[in-house]
C-alpha cells in the first residue's frame, strides 16, 4: 500500500503530498506554491513513519472491534467459554463493543487496562 504525506511548505503554508514509498533522507522537493526548496530530513521521514505506523494499528483495531461487534451473537458463546466468570447478562450488556469487553475484564478479574486489552487482543486471534 503506498500511502500519501502530507508535508507543509515552510515558506508559504502550502501544503504538498508525496507518496512516502519515493521519500529519501536529504531529498529536496518543490514547492509548487512559491517554487522554494524543501528538504527531507531524516527526522521528518522518522515522524511521518511512526504517525503511519499509529494510524494502522488503529484501523486494525477498528476493524477488529466491527468484527466483534458484528458477529457478537455468535462469538458470545466463545467469549463464555473464554472469561467462565462473566454471565449471560453481561454479555448482553457488552454486546461485542471492545471497550465494554475491557472494562467488564478490568472489573470481574480485578487486572489493569492492559492486561484486559491483552486478552482481548488474544481472544480476537483465536477468532
Amino acid at each position: 500500500m503506498d500511502d500519501k504525506i502530507n508535508i507543509e511548505c515552510p515558506h508559504c503554508s502550502y501544503v504538498i503530498t508525496l507518496s512516502l514509498s519515493a521519500l529519501t533522507p536529504g531529498m529536496w522537493c518543490e514547492c509548487l506554491n512559491c517554487h522554494q526548496k524543501i528538504r527531507i530530513t531524516d527526522q521528518d521521514i522518522r515522524h511521518l513513519l511512526e504517525a503511519i505506523k499509529q494510524k494502522r494499528g488503529q484501523r486494525g483495531s477498528r476493524m477488529k472491534s466491527q468484527k466483534l461487534r458484528g458477529k457478537w451473537d455468535q462469538i458470545k458463546g466463545l467469549a463464555r467459554e473464554f472469561w467462565g466468570e462473566l454471565t449471560g447478562d453481561e454479555l448482553d450488556f457488552i454486546a461485542g463493543q471492545r471497550e465494554r469487553l475491557i472494562g467488564k475484564l478490568e472489573e470481574k478479574y480485578n487486572i489493569t487496562r492492559a492486561e484486559a486489552e491483552k486478552q482481548v487482543e488474544e481472544f480476537e486471534r483465536k477468532l
